[in-house]
Order: structure tokens, then sequence, then C-alpha cells
């Protein structure tokens, strides 16, 4: 990603899951990437069981998650859960088997030229 940031427009979020791991860099920062480390049980919604995903266009409940916790990572803050958290840019999270998670900042330079995107972009860091 230094590469490609230092000679190429950059817009990349990047998530790669690999059996029982994950990895996931925010990159840059006009492109927002949340966090939550979640604990078994139901979400914090009141009479909510397990994860309820709501955007524009669509709504999945995840009930699964009512019994096991997680590590979840989105574009976006999912409804009735608190903790969430902005990676910042250039944070890479790894994800481990035992779902503890580290957190370090792998580029700290801006990208040399960012790809626009339109404000209306559910993606954009306000």
């Amino acid at each position: 990603m230094r590469q490609i940031s230092a000679n190429e427009p950059s817009k990349l979020n990047t998530i790669v899951a690999a059996p029982g791991e994950l990895w996931a860099l925010r990159y840059p920062a006009q492109h927002a990437l949340h966090i939550l480390q979640r604990p078994a049980g139901p979400g914090q919604a009141a009479g909510q069981h397990g994860m309820h995903v709501r955007s524009a266009t669509s709504s999945v409940h995840v009930p699964a998650l009512h019994e096991t916790a997680s590590v979840v990572i989105a574009s976006e803050q999912m409804d009735g859960e608190t903790g969430w958290r902005m990676l910042a840019q250039g944070e890479l999270v790894h994800v481990r088997p035992d779902l503890s998670v580290d957190s370090s900042i792998a580029i700290t330079q801006p990208p040399a030229r960012l790809v626009p995107i339109g404000a209306d972009n559910p993606n954009i860091d306000t």
C-alpha cells in the first residue's frame, strides 16, 4: 500500500480473512472503517437478540451473535451497538483466533493523490 499510495491515486480499505484470522487496514482517512469488539449476548438495543444491521436499502438480523463473542469490521456503525471505534488512517488491525486484537499504524504518510468521493457516499468519514 505504501508503494501504491506514493504513486497512484489512492482509495483503499482492505480486509483480508484467513481461517481463524482477519486483518483490516484503513487507508486513506477519507474512507470510514470501524471496529467493534463484541461480547457474547444480546445487542445493546432493548429486546435485541444478536446484531441487527440496518441501512437505507436493507436490514439483516444476525441471531448467531447472541451466543458468541465476535469482532466486527464495517464501513459504518451498525444499529443497536455501542463501543464502535473508527480506525485511524493507516491503522492495521489483526484479529487472532481467540478474538484478541492487535493494532498498529502501518502507514504514516498520506497518499500522494486521493481519488475524489462524493459527499453522498455512505463510506465517507465525516
